[in-house]
């Protein structure tokens, strides 16, 4: 049924079942990233850590996706959550919208803590380049990461901003009111699902403000980046 995502499950525990293995679910959805190449093969050493791993975490709207388009430039190579998340529901007939999204994270979460970020963290750290995977949404994935050696990256904006940027994208999970946008906001940052994005950002090496122009938040970028290599 289309219209009910809880058959789902058992399609998570056929990928995760994939997960070691290589095997197909797992090699054509979640191997996504959005360069469009799969960097696993039997010539990678396995264990193998890329140079730096940086993840994503951030308030809805805030300006994440911005900074991995501006890292993405700079030479690093993006892991998303949310692009598997989309091939999963558009393989399965679902509507790759906020609630769905939203939906998937936490059913991922009942599997194992770290979720979809674990997921993504075994892909990257057989690539041969700096890494971002996007985005964290609760303290056990922040865990997972820096116990991994990864640095975390926050970015952060008043909710009424967010609001209007995200109107402004179009894209279909971000096509809701302001009173949905703020429920779905308090859900995933303050603690209301088994998300809480806030106290990610409480555990992130350093957090952007971006309250202000792209050119500002990439002179943001490159000062923290100056100060970490």
């Amino acid at each position: 049924n289309a219209d009910d995502p809880s058959h789902l499950l058992q399609y998570f525990f056929y990928l995760l079942r994939g997960l070691e293995h290589d095997k197909t679910p797992y090699s054509n959805i979640a191997k996504y990233n959005t360069t469009g190449r799969h960097r696993m093969s039997a010539s990678c050493e396995f264990g193998r850590v890329s140079d730096m791993i940086i993840g994503i975490a951030g308030t809805l709207g805030a300006g994440k996706g911005t900074v991995v388009e501006y890292l993405k430039e700079k030479g690093f190579e993006h892991y998303s959550t949310s692009g598997m998340f989309k091939a999963i529901l558009e393989s399965q007939g679902q509507t790759a919208n906020r609630e769905a999204y939203t939906w998937l994270g936490d059913a991922f979460r009942t599997l194992g803590p770290a979720g979809p970020i674990q997921i993504q963290y075994e892909i990257a750290k057989h690539s041969n380049s700096s890494v971002i995977i996007e985005s964290i949404h609760d303290v056990p994935e922040a865990e997972f990461l820096k116990k991994r050696g990864a640095l975390i990256l926050g970015v952060d904006i008043s909710l009424e901003t967010r609001f209007e940027r995200i109107s402004l994208r179009g894209s279909e999970k971000d096509n809701v009111s302001f009173e949905e946008f703020k429920n779905i906001a308090l859900h995933e940052e303050e603690g209301g699902g088994k998300h809480n994005i806030r106290k990610v950002l409480d555990m992130a090496d350093h957090t952007i403000m971006n309250e202000g122009t792209i050119e500002e938040l990439h002179q943001k970028v490159d000062s923290w980046l100056s100060s970490i290599t």
